[in-house]
């Protein structure tokens, strides 16, 4: 019923996530292993090739460092799956993207509900953040997490992993999703399904190029939300979004000025001039201290 895709940087997928996933999904599916040992593959055309040898009517995006820990969590994904125009389904996402350079992650409008394990002899930490309280198992967004992104087949025919205007290994998720939200269909973030994630992302050099692509692509769609916007959330979402921008061209050795101007034109609109006496600058500096040093 579900077709399991992922791209594989060593065509062999590891005995114990074959033998996780055969014993938690609890329905009938398959497994695509897009083999790119070779490197023959963006992530955008090994999905696109992975839905075309695919035979089942919900397909799930998953990467291979991955440990699945709810039991019968197949049966879950397709009930949510089967809602009408449903779109994009994943365990982490935004409620609200800017015309930025940024991860979904770079602004505080995000839910999420998985276990990362930030060092391997460390035990997994817990991300469960409902930013919109609610009992529901699910919730509306904009963009969601590419470690895990679920959707119908039907859908599939409608939009597709950009291979022609994207290469490499970044913005995948934001793109998809981005591109099912313009259509109408419902971006869901999901909080019964729990899922361990064996590593963290990477937001290099490759990254900041592919996400001006992005940006110059979706620029006049932008923004977009799931959520009422105040003021008072535009501007945070703004300055955290101008702090992490920055923080990652430091953290790549990127001093490139029109970069860094770039990150600071975010923040500077004077629309968003009266917040600016909410920020703390002994907070940032500690902030921009610790993430530096980690």
């Amino acid at each position: 019923m579900i077709s399991l895709i992922l791209c594989s940087r060593t065509g062999i997928l590891a005995q114990d996530v074959l033998e996780n996933i055969t014993q938690t999904i609890g329905i009938p599916f398959e497994l695509i292993v897009i083999d790119n040992s070779t490197s023959r593959y963006s992530i955008f055309s090994a999905y696109n090739e992975g839905i075309r040898r695919s035979k089942f009517p919900y397909l799930c995006f998953i990467h291979e460092d991955i440990l699945f820990r709810t039991l019968n969590w197949g049966e879950l994904l397709v009930r949510h799956l089967q809602k009408e125009k449903a779109g994009i389904l994943g365990i982490a996402g935004s409620h609200f993207t800017l015309p930025t350079i940024a991860g979904w992650g770079f602004n505080p409008s995000q839910s999420m509900h998985y276990l990362q394990r930030m060092n391997p002899n460390e035990p997994a930490e817990l991300f469960s953040v409902k930013y919109i309280a609610t009992d529901s198992d699910s919730s509306s967004a904009t963009c969601i997490d590419g470690v895990f992104l679920a959707m119908t087949r039907e859908l599939s025919l409608n939009i597709r992993f950009d291979d022609v205007t994207f290469q490499g290994f970044h913005c995948y998720d934001q793109d998809i999703c981005m591109q099912a939200f313009i259509l109408g269909y419902d971006n869901r973030v999901i909080f019964d399904i729990m899922i361990e994630h064996f590593s963290k992302g990477s937001f290099n050099n490759q990254w900041i190029d592919t996400a001006h692509i992005w940006l110059n692509k979706w620029r006049d769609q932008l923004p977009a939300s799931t959520i009422k916007v105040s003021p008072e959330i535009e501007f945070d979402a703004f300055w955290t979004n101008t702090c992490w921008y920055i923080y990652i061209l430091l953290k790549n050795r990127n001093f490139k000025k029109e970069l860094f101007l770039e990150a600071l034109s975010y923040s500077l609109k004077p629309r968003l001039f009266p917040f600016f006496a909410r920020i703390q600058p002994w907070r940032v500096l500690l902030w921009f201290v610790f993430k530096c040093r980690v």
